[in-house]
């Protein structure tokens, strides 16, 4: 469910023209060694836990939520004359996240928050939330 989730949510942000010729993938399994290479930006989608509803005796146990962050990374904070801002790319993601199906759940942005400027780079995260019922009693 996680990895057709972020592939789905991937798929979503590369169909959409604002983002058109930006890196966007899944979130490094180093992501020390990360820098951007992509002149127009980098979107990276990392998987963030879930929330489980409350345990009841007679009934199998459900996954009600399920969390991701998308780390926005480009060299405009704003305008500037540039195509692209960070600015502008977070606003994009909302629109194109929220309210969006994604194997079983139904997401929407929570908010975003500033991570880190390192020599140029502004490096932005975009809290995504979701809504499911999955049974955790289910084989892997």
């Amino acid at each position: 469910m996680i990895n057709d989730a972020t592939d789905r949510i991937i798929d979503l942000i590369e169909a959409d023209a604002r983002f058109k010729g930006w890196d966007v993938r899944s979130f490094p399994d180093d992501p020390k060694r990360y820098t951007l290479a992509n002149k127009r930006g980098a979107v990276l989608v990392g998987y963030n836990g879930r929330r489980f509803a409350d345990p009841e005796s007679t009934e199998p146990r459900y996954v009600k939520g399920i969390d991701f962050r998308l780390t926005v990374f480009n060299r405009n904070l704003r305008n500037d004359g540039a195509e692209t801002d960070t600015v502008r790319a977070l606003e994009a993601l909302s629109d194109i996240l929220d309210s969006q199906q994604a194997e079983g759940c139904t997401f929407w942005t929570e908010g975003d928050e500033f991570v880190a400027e390192s020599e140029g780079v502004w490096m932005y995260q975009l809290r995504l939330a979701g809504r499911t019922h999955q049974r955790l009693d289910l084989p892997l």
